[in-house]
């Protein structure tokens, strides 16, 4: 299991406790051959906009990573992004 640490609780307003989920679950699918078709990955965080001056997240990181993601497959392969639940985070510009 891999980690991030971009997303943080937009609700802790309400709720200075929020929690937030940092993992990123990895499925790898593969042929009978055991090679790499396809890469599934999810991360709970909200495809939102943080400002001009945030460069670091970008609110299209849910349609970047995959491209970054398939850079590093056999050719052919693909790369899929799911955002879980994410209904109360955000990306944080630190």
């Amino acid at each position: 299991m891999i980690n991030l640490g971009f997303a943080i609780n937009r609700r802790t307003s309400i709720n200075p406790k929020g929690v937030t989920d940092h993992s990123l679950p990895v499925m790898k699918i593969t042929d009978l051959k055991g090679e790499t078709k396809a890469v599934l990955v999810n991360y709970a965080c909200h495809a939102v906009t943080l400002g001009p001056l945030n460069n670091g997240v970008h609110g299209d990181w849910v349609g970047e990573a995959p491209l970054q993601i398939e850079e590093n497959l056999p050719a052919g392969a693909m790369a899929m992004m799911v955002i879980g639940c994410d209904a109360d985070q955000n990306s944080s510009p630190e």
